[in-house]
């Protein structure tokens, strides 16, 4: 009796070892590939940090532009402007582009992980809208391009409708800001009312009695002889702009009368 109940403990310590030592290997964490950081090994694109967040937007960045690899230089320098704007932090964007654009980019899991992390739908929408505005700057966007966006778009929430529409604004941003450039630059005239009112710091609703005050106000302030000895340049500096403070108020002293 006493040798088998040693033998029912020997075989209930060995099992309980085995399951410990197994739940620990199990428990243990998966370590990163980093020598080949591309976003198809998921343990890599785990957990929800601005790092993974910028890693993504640098693999789709990286999968758009090999739709359309005209005016990549511009593209490049719309990343760089983009991830130094919003991705604060010392990231290397050249490495994590290089990286992009290299290795091959399994858009499906990166979907999933967004629809798993990402909770908020403004920025989802954020990263659409970076992708559009990223197919544009190079002044069109092609049909593979347009496809691309619309079938990511949906996968993460967006209905065609409204990625259709953001797609649309974007060109219409866009060709009115190369409008914009292209126009010669418009020359606004001054009117001499416009003028006087500069000078004397006082809006256009000012009544009669408001200017007069304001001009006896202005009259202590820089008329000449408040200063105190001093030069040649800085009297006639003064006579000058108090010159110019008399007749604006002359002006304005006549249209309002």
């Amino acid at each position: 009796m006493g040798i088998f109940v040693v033998i029912i403990v020997l075989i209930v310590w060995t099992v309980k070892y085995f399951l410990i030592d197994q739940h620990e290997e199990e428990s243990k964490p998966v370590e990163e590939d980093i020598s080949n950081p591309t976003i198809n090994a998921v343990p890599y694109f785990t957990t929800y940090t601005t790092r993974n967040i910028m890693v993504a937007y640098a693999y789709l960045g990286g999968w758009i532009m090999k739709l359309n690899v005209s005016d990549s230089r511009e593209k490049m320098k719309f990343i760089r402007l983009y991830f130094n704007r919003y991705f604060k932090g010392g990231y290397n964007i050249s490495q994590e582009m290089t990286a992009a654009l290299r290795y091959e980019t399994n858009v499906e899991t990166i979907i999933n992980w967004l629809n798993r992390k990402m909770k908020e739908t403004q920025d989802k929408r954020r990263l659409v809208e970076f992708l559009i505005a990223l197919s544009i700057e190079d002044g069109t966007i092609t049909q593979a391009e347009f496809e691309a966006i619309v079938w990511f778009g949906k996968g993460i929430g967006f209905t065609q409708v409204e990625l259709e529409q953001w797609i649309q604004t974007k060109k219409d941003q866009h060709y009115r800001q190369q409008q914009s450039q292209q126009a010669p630059p418009v020359i606004r005239t001054v009117t001499k009312k416009q003028e006087a009112l500069r000078i004397l710091g006082a809006d256009a609703s000012i009544s009669l009695i408001e200017l007069k005050k304001l001009y006896r106000n202005l009259v202590k302030l820089y008329h000449p002889d408040t200063l105190i000895n001093p030069s040649e340049t800085e009297k006639s500096e003064a006579e000058a702009q108090f010159i110019q403070i008399v007749e604006a108020y002359e002006y304005l002293l006549e249209s309002l009368s």
